[in-house]
């Protein structure tokens, strides 16, 4: 997508209060990714996978904390800022207590053929353009109201 951008994200249960906090430079991909992941039990964290299992997917919203660069440095270093703003209350689903991300890492052939099985599922997945335009302008609307709502009640600590 042309407009994608680069934010530190949240997953949060409704009921629960608890968050997941991360950073992508590829909104819309990695919400994409989130959801299909959570979806079809393969969450890397097990936490949030459980949690979503339990309570269900209108139980969760999907928001944006931050708008950032695309650089890594910077996307790091604003997921750790409200990492740690949100771990504060006890309520976080993250793994990873630092903030790391994996852009330019080079994984090894053994994690190269795991993460190849791991997205087997979608090969083979064709779609015409008028499919792609329809989901595409689905999920903005989606993204734009749930962006919205959850940026109204955000406020930046200092």
């Amino acid at each position: 997508m042309g407009d994608d951008f680069a934010c530190v994200y949240g997953i949060q249960n409704l009921i629960t209060g608890r968050i997941y906090i991360g950073s992508t430079s590829n909104w819309y991909k990695r919400k994409s990714l989130h959801i299909n992941t959570l979806k079809d039990n393969k969450h890397a964290n097990i936490y949030l996978q459980r949690s979503w299992d339990k309570h269900g997917e209108k139980a969760f919203k999907f928001f944006i904390v931050e708008r950032c660069s695309k650089d890594k440095e910077t996307l790091c270093e604003r997921e750790q800022f409200w990492f740690n703003h949100y771990k504060e209350n006890g309520l976080v689903y993250n793994i990873r207590k630092i903030a790391e991300s994996n852009l330019g890492i080079k994984f090894n052939e053994e994690h190269k053929e795991k993460m190849k099985k791991a997205q087997e599922w979608r090969i083979g997945i064709k779609r015409s353009e008028e499919t792609k335009n329809k989901i595409s302008e689905t999920m903005r609307k989606k993204n734009d109201s749930v962006n919205n709502s959850a940026l109204d009640s955000l406020t930046c600590p200092q």
